[in-house]
């Protein structure tokens, strides 16, 4: 008898990704037919993650009866080695297309986040036409399963990321995989980790710390994946996709705010949704401990001097005046109280913005993966008394638990927010003086920019023998990343390119302006380590000079460029000067005839049931890229995404507003138009 698996599904609602891509379709997670690549079965494999909370984790699995034989007593098993994995005995037949569609409960139920990587061994047991019971072995599959606590639909509206789970699993595994984690119900019914219990929280803080991190950046300080609204107020965007690629960067580099970014994401993505993303103003000197890609410091501010060796400015004695500290700082903070903080908030303007005091929440657990690294055993007290030190204080109030601000953090994932103006810390001041002192008079307000953005490589024969590590492009509702990463023999390049679509050009040209301002919003050394760049680039142009590092800053018309290049022996100021012309040659008066279009989007999609879908499409003629943010309601749910298409499931009856954003990959303009989804039934 020849029976066989066509399919298994996974019947849950937790959207995954891979390699920033959702994973299409979502809850099949083994076909037959395709090779795996590096498994050794055959089948097309794609991991699948349960809520812990679920009372089971549901399988589907279909079976291909060639002869349609009636499947009585039937009984459909699989074994991890000689352990039970799932049992199912309910079989729905159908008999024109001679298959069986078994449907039951994995044997397995975590109580605590957790990962199977593994082989089954499928066994169906059936009563044979004339009597007794039969077994029959089916194909052996490889499954890769998560049980995580929760779901934030609206942060991971295009899955979790299955790498992040895999380096949670990974860690939990290394750190202590013999402990037991203490989980609770609050009253909203969302689960709450004891981070003095569950292991996995001192796990998520190493990983970040140790594994999957770029280097502090000691030349600037600079953030490089996270995007900070002016005073934290606003959307907080973090370049997730670019920050797992950075792992195989050893260029890369980070700070502070970066990496209180990664824990408070990775923390979300299995399920730990009550975490605050917090900055102190200001901070102080740090005792001699690990800076994250770098090892043992003390003195964690840029390089001043680039012919010093790289030990000498990261480690220095506590009572020398050259010794730098954190002017600002970010780590994450878990509470262990939760409590209402918009209502006990000291002046908070808002539930996004609030200040840290002891009665707005208690004992919160500090994650820094920035330095240290400190995995959620410390209270904040605890913290700043095991971290900081005050042997040459600069400025007064230092190590007090009240300059620790609290914010909600992360909102969207690779995303670009509107760029305000810059904040009003002492190096922003610095930047504003600096900028008028070298701005030239050019008119920067009478143009746009509207043209093709080539590959880099094609500006001089000298590049061709470089190798495109990243081209990532992240879209927004008025602004749009481009980015390059070139790499070669150890050296490297990397070009961002910001163009914004504001209709009013002298509203894109301060938007430009505003971006650079958002460059320079996270320092810490007391002196402002940028000049003046060439007088050949835009309207001003600044540039930082530090040991292997040159990075060059201005702006032109809507556009911002930020050019970094690492260990080049070339005159880089060719590549800028090449994009700088680049944008000059391609300038219009008006970009309004050159937006995308989205007159053909409607305003209201209806779905009748829940279960059924929903299209949001373009048939914009040129090449572009449909993304979307939720503004309001969660009753629906991304399951496809294409350059023009985006289809969505009615989870729940509700009313549902997203912003359509139509990218020209091309140019880089942007559109965006608010729509309603209802779901009604």
């Amino acid at each position: 008898m020849d029976f066989s698996i066509m399919e298994i599904k996974a019947l849950n609602n937790i959207v995954l990704s891979q390699g920033g891509k959702l994973i299409v379709p979502t809850n099949i997670i083994w076909s037959a037919g395709l090779r795996s690549g590096p498994r050794t079965t055959i089948g097309s494999e794609l991991p699948a993650a349960f809520r812990i909370s679920q009372k089971s984790a549901l399988l589907k699995v279909i079976i291909q009866n060639p002869q349609g034989m009636p499947l009585d007593r039937k009984a459909l098993k699989a074994y991890s080695g000689k352990k039970l994995f799932f049992e199912s005995n309910y079989v729905q037949r159908n008999q024109h297309q001679n298959i069986a569609n078994f449907r039951g409960s994995l044997k397995v139920m975590p109580k605590r986040f957790s990962r199977f990587s593994g082989n089954l061994n499928w066994k169906l047991s059936y009563k044979d036409p004339v009597g007794g019971t039969l077994e029959y072995d089916l194909i052996e599959t490889y499954l890769e399963l998560f049980w995580i606590y929760g779901f934030d639909s609206r942060l991971f509206c295009k899955g979790v990321p299955v790498e992040i789970l895999r380096q949670a699993a990974y860690a939990l595994h290394i750190e202590n995989k013999s402990q037991k984690s203490s989980i609770f119900y609050s009253a909203n019914k969302s689960f709450y980790i004891d981070p003095m219990k569950d292991p996995i929280i001192a796990a998520i803080a190493y990983v970040c710390f140790f594994r999957n991190a770029p280097a502090y950046d000691i030349y600037s300080t600079a953030q490089h994946f996270l995007s900070i609204p002016r005073n934290f107020k606003g959307p907080m965007a973090f370049s997730l996709t670019e920050y797992l690629k950075a792992i195989h960067n050893p260029a890369a580099l980070c700070n502070c705010d970066d990496q209180a970014a990664a824990v408070q994401v990775y923390l979300k993505a299995i399920g730990i949704n009550r975490t605050h993303f917090c900055s102190m103003v200001p901070f102080g000197y740090i005792r001699l401990t690990g800076l994250v890609g770098w090892g043992l410091c003390n003195s964690p501010g840029y390089i001043k001097n680039i012919n010093l060796s790289l030990e000498s400015p990261l480690i220095v004695e506590e009572t020398n005046s050259e010794r730098n500290y954190f002017f600002r700082h970010s780590f994450c903070c878990l509470p262990d109280k939760y409590v209402n903080t918009k209502k006990q908030a000291n002046n908070a303007s808002d539930d996004i913005h609030w200040r840290y005091c002891k009665h707005s929440c208690v004992g919160c657990r500090i994650l820094d993966a920035c330095i240290g690294p400190h995995s959620g055993s410390e209270n904040i007290d605890e913290y700043i008394n095991n971290t900081l030190d005050n042997a040459i204080p600069p400025i007064d109030d230092l190590e007090n638990p009240e300059n620790a601000f609290i914010y909600r953090g992360v909102t969207h994932i690779d995303w670009v927010p509107k760029a305000k103006k810059g904040t009003s810390l002492p190096p922003i001041t610095s930047l504003k003086n600096m900028i008028k002192k070298f701005s030239k008079q050019v008119p920067q307000g009478e143009y746009f920019v509207k043209c093709t953005w080539i590959d880099p490589r094609k500006s001089d024969d000298f590049f061709n023998d470089w190798e495109i590590f990243s081209e990532p492009l992240i879209p927004g509702y008025i602004e749009v990343q481009k980015t390059w990463n070139l790499v070669k023999n150890g050296s490297s390049i990397q070009i961002d390119i910001y163009v914004n679509s504001e209709p009013m050009v002298s509203n894109a040209c301060q938007a430009a302006r505003n971006r650079l301002l958002t460059f320079f919003n996270a320092f810490t050394p007391r002196e402002f380590p940028y000049e003046k760049g060439p007088i050949q680039l835009g309207n001003f142009s600044l540039v930082c000079h530090s040991k292997g590092i040159r990075t060059y800053f201005w702006p032109i018309y809507n556009v911002t460029f930020r050019v970094t290049c690492r260990n080049t022996c070339f005159n880089d100021i060719d590549l800028c000067i090449w994009l700088n012309e680049l944008a000059i040659n391609n300038r219009i008066e008006s970009i309004e005839n050159d937006l995308p279009r989205l007159d053909d989007i409607q305003n209201t999609i209806r779905i009748k049931k829940v279960k059924e879908t929903a299209v949001v499409e373009t048939q914009f003629p040129s090449e572009v890229l449909l993304d979307f943010v939720y503004e309001k309601g969660n009753g629906i749910q991304l399951i496809e995404q294409e350059d023009k298409k985006l289809t969505f499931i009615g989870i729940k009856k509700s009313k549902n507003i997203i912003t359509v954003v139509v990218v020209d990959k091309n140019t880089l303009l942007t559109n965006s138009k608010q729509i309603t989804i209802e779901v009604e039934s």
